[in-house]
């Protein structure tokens, strides 16, 4: 008797990110700092800035010639589509770099350096799992 075969089926093309930006815990270290990072309230242009940095970081043209969406941000978090196939480009090079907010934002953090990094905090292939983060 034969074992039947099992097949994963993906409905869409697309996958969804719910993506956070996370301080370097010494932040919190200087008050000053700690305070001037609460304030900023990163728009999608420097979301997109900031992904597009990290992706050219891990993969050059490659990485930035992927296509995605800012579908939702709100303050420091974010919800991104991606085609399904850069899943792991994308995550990969989201979780192996870090960037100093100072270099989107200038002489707004005159506390010193921010370091940030992007994390990951959902994802799926279906909007509605990391939907939350849309309201």
């Amino acid at each position: 008797m034969t074992k039947p075969q099992q097949y994963v089926v993906r409905d869409g093309q697309w996958h969804y990110l719910s993506l956070e930006v996370t301080p370097d815990p010494q932040v919190y270290q200087n008050d000053i700092l700690a305070a001037e990072y609460e304030q900023v309230e990163i728009d999608s242009i420097t979301w997109k800035s900031v992904i597009l940095s990290c992706l050219s970081k891990a993969y050059g043209l490659i990485g930035e010639g992927s296509h995605f969406d800012i579908l939702s941000n709100k303050n420091k978090s974010s919800v991104v589509r991606i085609h399904v196939l850069d899943q792991e480009k994308f995550i990969n090079s989201l979780l192996a770099n870090t960037f100093k907010l100072n270099k989107f934002y200038g002489e707004s953090i005159t506390g010193g350096d921010v370091n940030c990094y992007i994390r990951v905090v959902k994802h799926s292939d279906y909007l509605g799992v990391v939907a939350d983060e849309l309201s």
